[in-house]
């Protein structure tokens, strides 16, 4: 049902059936009339063509990057080198001018997003649904050590993410459930603006997957997110969208 449909039905309600109850009025009838006034109004306030232009920005290299062990939602600190990432993408984005910041609760995150505004003053908030894949007792291991250990399990991970199911671990719809929920969540208050999103690797690209409408299975194939990679989707109003920019890249 388009907006326009849902326009009209709450009018043919509102003169079918409340305004004749209004000789009758009562405060339980004047207190559903506000509530659908309420309705229509904010329906109207999100036009079809509405969009929100939402930047994905993953963090910046960590000492578990370096080292190669699975972070998951355990805390890294981020390197020299990510700190440099970080302040190198705030020079670069300083032209844009953010309605708002969103930012998982990890520290690596949150590192990154002080440093990409450093010398700007944004309202950041930190958000548990932008976490990163909880990876249960693989967080903090080696991935050399779990792919000798389990290399079915690992192969699943990063090959044939559809079938990942580590006891204590999240499944890959899961955290795309997670994500694109956060985005609709936000984007039913934030159209038409310009937002940011500082969040993880494997959970962004899962809602990239999902935009793009192809099945979790295909995840693996899309192109790698490198630390501070920057992608762009206009996300619509009802959570579908296109990508415009993937990892620094612009896209056809």
């Amino acid at each position: 049902m388009c907006l326009e449909e849902v326009h009209v039905l709450l009018l043919w309600f509102k003169v079918s059936t409340i305004f004749p109850l209004l000789r009758y009025i009562n405060y339980q009838s004047l207190w559903l009339l506000v509530y659908l006034e309420n309705i229509d109004r904010d329906l109207r306030s999100i036009e079809p063509g509405d969009i929100m232009e939402l930047h994905l920005i993953r963090h910046g290299q960590t000492n578990w990057n370096v080292q190669r062990r699975i972070q998951g939602q355990s805390e890294s600190i981020l390197t020299d080198l990510g700190i440099h990432q970080a302040q190198v993408l705030g020079e670069r984005l300083g032209h844009l001018d953010f309605d708002q910041v969103f930012c998982s609760t990890s520290l690596r995150t949150r590192q990154t997003a002080e440093h990409i505004f450093k010398h700007r003053d944004f309202n950041i908030e930190y958000l548990d649904s932008l976490r990163e894949i909880g990876m249960g007792p693989w967080e903090g291991r080696l991935h050399d050590a779990v792919a000798r250990d389990e290399p079915e399990l690992y192969k699943h991970f990063f090959h044939e993410p559809h079938l990942f199911n580590v006891p204590g671990a999240e499944t890959f719809a899961q955290i795309q459930q997670r994500i694109v929920t956060a985005v609709k969540t936000i984007v039913a208050t934030f159209h038409q603006r310009q937002v940011m999103m500082v969040s993880h690797g494997t959970i962004l690209k899962s809602f990239l997957c999902y935009i793009q409408q192809r099945p979790l299975s295909e995840m693996r194939d899309l192109p790698q997110l490198h630390n501070c990679s920057h992608s762009i989707v206009e996300v619509n109003a009802d959570g579908s969208g296109r990508v415009v920019q993937y990892a620094d890249q612009p896209v056809e």
